[in-house]
């Protein structure tokens, strides 16, 4: 198909990226438009303009980004226009684009949790929830979704879950330990991942090492400086967990998630994941077999030194979870497949 692909893509490693590559290797043409780069302001004047006039974003940004998204889709006359996350883009803009591709199926893309508890981000989602109604199908990541987005004026919501990225996650076994760590996790300090890091690092003295953004405004970083890395992307990020023994897979409560994309990365980069236990990830691989699950900080802790300490069963389970991967359908091109798929079955409904 025709597809025109509008998301974040201007950092090679976004997950954007990732899912039109995907759609690239399908056999797919897809042209993207980029969503990067148009309110440039400082977070000084944002914060300003959030509190001062109750906007997120700047109106002149939004409609220049407005009025070069309809110029693309009218230009394209796409099969699909392929939307990822388009906070900025006003109702005004999406209806306009519709007008000048009539034939286009405009789908929504959505990673985050618009109806989430994050209350610093509600007010960037309400040009997204008011432009709902006017796509012709939105994928999501969860059930409560699902049905939050029909409420909302949805003429549908379907499922989407991550996949793993080839190109980027896959065992690397010629790197050496010294490219990794014992105990790893990436990510930024939201909801109980702190208290999570600071019990494995002061109380449990776990041999963890965190990369990520943000965690300087956390006093554990001060107190365990030397375990704290700048964030990493792409190739970097994808070698580091391959070298890496044990990867920690926390989820976001504030976003109500259950899985996340680390979920599929871990285990197709052949790492051991330890993961946050919940009914996803319960589903998507056996406890004990494919990958270890903790519900405590304690749990995480007794986990990790003892995986630390028993090689083979620690690589038989990190084996087992790449095998699951790809024998149950875990890559990227797979759930792209199975989502257009989705797409078309819904529309000829």
């Amino acid at each position: 198909m025709n597809i025109l692909f509008a998301s974040y893509v201007a950092d090679p490693s976004a997950s954007g990226r990732q899912r039109h590559a995907a759609l690239c290797a399908l056999g797919h043409e897809a042209k993207t438009f980029a969503l990067d780069g148009y309110d440039t302001q400082a977070p000084l004047t944002r914060r300003a303009r959030r509190l001062l006039a109750r906007r997120e974003f700047s109106s002149s940004a939004q409609a220049v980004l407005g009025e070069r998204f309809v110029s693309s889709v009218a230009a394209a006359q796409a099969d699909i226009v392929w939307v990822e996350k388009p906070l900025m883009l006003l109702p005004q803009y999406i209806d306009d684009a519709r007008q000048r591709s009539p034939r286009s199926t405009f789908v929504c893309f959505q990673d985050d949790d618009p109806f989430g508890s994050r209350e610093a981000e509600a007010l960037s989602w309400r040009h997204f929830v008011a432009a709902i109604p006017l796509y012709d199908v939105h994928f999501v990541k969860k059930q409560a979704n699902v049905e939050e987005f029909v409420f909302h004026g949805a003429k549908h919501a379907l499922l989407f879950m991550h996949g793993v990225h080839t190109p980027y996650f896959y065992p690397r076994p010629h790197l050496p330990s010294t490219r990794g760590h014992d105990v790893l996790f990436v990510g930024t300090p939201l909801d109980h991942r702190v208290s999570y890091v600071e019990f494995l690092l002061r109380a449990a003295h776990v041999p963890l090492h965190v990369y990520g953004n943000s965690w300087q405004r956390k006093l554990v970083y001060w107190q365990h400086r030397a375990r704290f890395h700048n964030s990493v992307a792409g190739d970097a990020y994808a070698s580091l967990l391959s070298a890496s023994k044990i990867c920690l897979g926390f989820v976001s409560s504030s976003n109500r998630d259950e899985y996340s994309m680390r979920t599929f990365e871990i285990p197709g980069s052949g790492s051991f994941l330890l993961a946050e236990r919940s009914p996803t990830h319960e589903q998507l691989f056996a406890e004990g077999v494919e990958a270890e699950f903790f519900s405590s900080a304690e749990e995480c802790a007794n986990k990790s030194m003892f995986y630390l300490r028993n090689d083979a069963a620690r690589q038989r389970i990190a084996r087992a979870g790449y095998e699951r991967c790809a024998r149950s359908g875990y890559l990227l091109t797979d759930r792209i497949r199975a989502a257009l798929e989705d797409l078309q079955a819904t529309l000829k409904a």
